[in-house]
């Protein structure tokens, strides 16, 4: 396995270490990328990919992702959509900001005002406080 967050292929998946990493590059050298007229009428629409691969003994196998995880026609759940933004936040926000933003998301219809989800946004630590 070559990486991958709670969805599949994450920010920490792109790193400049990973990309030289000897057995992502023995993959990245097996792999030709080429136009797919059917991804081509799609796009910018959506984001889709045919993947080909063929084994050793020559059989091919197709696998075909015309619509995008997270877009209208296949939409994220709660707990994925939340999983997502973890992985994202979490360079920012700690665990504590974290969980707290969740659970005022989870119940955005009940509140009265948007206060406790601001709140934990006060925490957000940026780029130039880390420096």
């Amino acid at each position: 396995m070559c990486g991958g967050s709670g969805l599949g292929v994450g920010l920490d998946d792109f790193t400049d270490e990973l990309a030289h990493d000897p057995r992502r590059r023995e993959l990245m050298a097996k792999v030709s990328v080429v136009a797919d007229e059917k991804c081509s009428a799609i796009f910018p629409a959506q984001f889709p990919a045919v993947l080909r691969i063929r084994t050793a003994d020559g059989q091919e196998h197709v696998a075909e992702v015309l619509v995008n995880r997270g877009g209208p026609d296949d939409p994220l759940s709660f707990d994925e959509l939340a999983t997502k933004f973890r992985d994202n936040a979490s360079r920012f926000l700690d665990d504590e900001a974290l969980g707290a933003l969740r659970t005022a998301v989870a119940r955005l219809d009940e509140l009265e005002h948007v206060d406790p989800v601001l709140v934990p946004l006060r925490t957000i630590v940026t780029t130039q406080e880390v420096s």
